[in-house]
């Protein structure tokens, strides 16, 4: 049986979390995108089945823009949380054995 050791590259879990970040940033450019879209269309869709529909799709579209960020915001926390429990486990390991 072979030992192996854990290791956390903490620098690639930084750019790892860093880019995270920058693609839920990015989905705020999406939703301005898509309600300047959806603005310049809205007059395309003044009957009241179209304009339900119309606002229906929109409702769906944030809805599914926000969930989208807000998994990537929870898939971040874990990301970090799971680095900062490694980190605190290693430190006091490291500490157990120079208290010998």
């Amino acid at each position: 049986m072979s030992e192996e050791s854990i290791a956390v590259d903490m620098v690639a879990t930084a750019d790892y979390t860093h880019t995270l970040s920058t693609i839920s940033g990015e989905l705020n450019n999406v939703i301005q995108q898509a309600n300047s879209i959806l603005a310049g269309v809205a007059d395309y869709f003044h009957t009241h089945n179209a304009s339900q529909a119309f606002n229906d799709v929109h409702n769906l579209l944030m809805q599914g823009i926000n969930e989208g960020q807000e998994t990537i915001g929870r898939h971040g926390a874990a990301v970090g949380q799971s680095v900062d429990n490694f980190h605190g486990t290693d430190v006091a390991a490291g500490q157990s054995f120079t208290a010998i």
